[in-house]
C-alpha cells in the first residue's frame, strides 16, 4: 500500500470518528463550563447601609464561575465588584429614584452573560420603638410596639460572630423567642421590612450577667443514719447550670457544694441543720430558696 493511500485512509478513519463523535450526547455540564449561564430570580433590598442583591444560578454547579456587577451611571454602565457568591451588596448607592444594575456570569477568559435589573427607590422605614427582651424559663423573649404596614425582621449576632436572620419570614407580629447560648453576649436587631426596602434597626444587648433565675422550691428531706439527704424540686429554666447549696452557721451563709440535679447529700452535726438552696445561672446565683430547717428525731 503507498504512502498516499495509507494516508487518505487514516484521515477517513479520523473524520468519520469525529463525525460520530458530534452525533452522541455527551456530559451535558461540559457546557456548562465553557458557556455561562445567565443568573435567574434576582432579588433586592435596600437598606441604610446598601443595597442587598442576590440571585440564582441554573445549575448547581459554579466551579470556576464569577460574577461581575455593573451599575449603570450618567454615561452608561461602570464595574463596581465581583463575587463568586450569590450575593452583593453595593455599599455606594447614589441617591437616584431609579437604578439599573447589570448581572454578569462569565468563566476567566470565556463567554459572558448578563441579567439586568431595575429597581425603584422607595424611602427607609424608621427604627422600631419600644424594643425590649425578658428572660423566662425558655430563652429571651423579644417585643416592640407594632406598626401598621411593616413586616419585621430580627437578627442575632454574638459579640464574635456574624450576623444571622432568626425568622425564615418577615414577620407579621410585634414578638419572638429565641433560645441563645447563655454563656455568650448576643445583640438583637430589628428592622421593619416594607417591600423591598429595610429600614434602620434597633438594639438590645444580652448577657450572660442577665440570667438570673428562680429561687428553688418544694425542698424535702431525709436522714438516714448522720447524713441527711435534701431534694427539691428542678427548676423551670432550661438554661440553669446547677445548684449551689449553703448551710446557716449563726445566720451567715457556708457553702456546702454545687450539684448538677436536685439533690444532695450531706454529713449532719449535732442532729439540726439549716440549709437554703440556690440555682445558678451562666454567671449569676439566683435568690435564696426558704431556708429548711433539720432535726433529727430523739
Amino acid at each position: 500500500m503507498s504512502l498516499i493511500l495509507r494516508y487518505s485512509l487514516t484521515s477517513s478513519l479520523i473524520a468519520l470518528m469525529l463525525l460520530n463523535g458530534c452525533g452522541k450526547r455527551g456530559d451535558p455540564s461540559y457546557k456548562r463550563f465553557l458557556i455561562p449561564q445567565a443568573v435567574i430570580k434576582i432579588e433586592y433590598l435596600l437598606r441604610p447601609e446598601g443595597l442587598i442583591l442576590r440571585w440564582q444560578y441554573p445549575y448547581p454547579e459554579r466551579s470556576g464561575l464569577y460574577f461581575e456587577i455593573w451599575r449603570y451611571e450618567d454615561k452608561g454602565f461602570i464595574k463596581i465588584g465581583e463575587t463568586t457568591e450569590l450575593t452583593f451588596i453595593d455599599k455606594a448607592v447614589p441617591q437616584r429614584d431609579y437604578l439599573e444594575y447589570s448581572i454578569v456570569s462569565a468563566f476567566r477568559d470565556g463567554l459572558k452573560r448578563q441579567t439586568r435589573v431595575f429597581i425603584k427607590v422607595e424611602p427607609l422605614p424608621p427604627s422600631p420603638a419600644e424594643f425590649h427582651y425578658r428572660i423566662d424559663e425558655e430563652g429571651v423573649n423579644l417585643s416592640w410596639r407594632y406598626e401598621e404596614g411593616c413586616l419585621y425582621n430580627i437578627y442575632r449576632r454574638y459579640i464574635d460572630g456574624k450576623e444571622e436572620l432568626l425568622n425564615s419570614e418577615p414577620l407579621q407580629k410585634a414578638y419572638i423567642l429565641d433560645s441563645p447560648d447563655p454563656g455568650r453576649t448576643v445583640f438583637y436587631r430589628l428592622r421593619c421590612r416594607k417591600g423591598n426596602t429595610e429600614g434602620f434597626f434597633s438594639e438590645v444587648r444580652v448577657s450572660p450577667e442577665d440570667y438570673v433565675p428562680s429561687r428553688p422550691e418544694g425542698l424535702r428531706y431525709a436522714i438516714i443514719d448522720n447524713r441527711v439527704v435534701i431534694t427539691w424540686k428542678e427548676n423551670r429554666e432550661r438554661w440553669v447550670r446547677g445548684y449551689r447549696i449553703y448551710r446557716i452557721l449563726s445566720d451567715a451563709p457556708e457553702f456546702r457544694g454545687e450539684v448538677n440535679y436536685p439533690l444532695f447529700v450531706d454529713e449532719l452535726i449535732n442532729g439540726v441543720a439549716t440549709y437554703e438552696i440556690r440555682a445558678l445561672g451562666p454567671v449569676r446565683e439566683g435568690l435564696p430558696s426558704e431556708r429548711l430547717q433539720i432535726k433529727k428525731p430523739s
